[in-house]
């Protein structure tokens, strides 16, 4: 028998072929490790800035919200000066009308106290003229006495017609609020 040695059994080239396809094998596997670790990163990236954009859209939306409330605060707020503005419109158009109802007022009132003042002054001035008449009298009777020694007709006669325009005088003052002639008359204010 003859032996048979390794070389026999195994042939050296029989494996070579097998042997370079594996280490085409273990070198593509390596590329697609590499490749895939490639895209692992990318996609983690990727979920990174998917995460980066959910937090972005999310502070958009809210931005979104917070300005949408701002928006209708505002709104609320320029209706609000709106109505105030009508507000103040229609208060300056009742102030208007206040104002001219006032002045219409103040124009009667003025009228009536000019009336007044002119009837003050037409009775002050019959008023006047009765103590510039009550006081010629009284100089006139003054004379007479003095002129006479005792009183004659016409003395008493004048005498009566002083009486009775100052009774007339009286009467004024008392209706005009004059008291000032009544000074010293203190019998007849206690008699009453």
């Amino acid at each position: 028998m003859a032996r048979i040695e390794s070389k026999d059994v195994v042939q050296p080239d029989l494996l070579k072929p097998l042997r370079s396809e594996l280490d085409l094998t273990i070198i593509k596997t390596k590329e697609l490790s590499d490749g895939f670790l490639r895209v692992i990163k990318s996609q983690a990236e990727l979920a990174n800035q998917t995460k980066k954009s959910a937090a972005g859209y999310k502070e958009l939306a809210e931005a979104e919200k917070k300005s949408v409330k701002a928006l209708t605060e505002k709104e609320k707020l320029d209706q609000k000066i709106l109505k105030l503005q009508q507000q103040s419109t229609q208060i300056t158009k009742l102030q208007r009308q206040r104002q001219a109802e006032l002045s219409v007022e103040i124009q009667r009132r003025n009228k009536l106290a000019q009336q007044e003042a002119k009837l003050t002054n037409q009775n002050l001035g019959a008023y006047q003229r009765l103590t510039v008449q009550i006081d010629k009298l009284t100089a006139e009777y003054r004379d007479l006495v003095v002129a006479e020694v005792k009183r004659l007709p016409q003395s008493a006669k004048l005498r009566a017609e002083i009486l009775k325009l100052n009774a007339i005088r009286n009467k004024s003052n008392e209706a005009l609020g004059m008291h000032q002639n009544k000074v010293g008359q203190y019998e007849r204010a206690l008699n009453g």
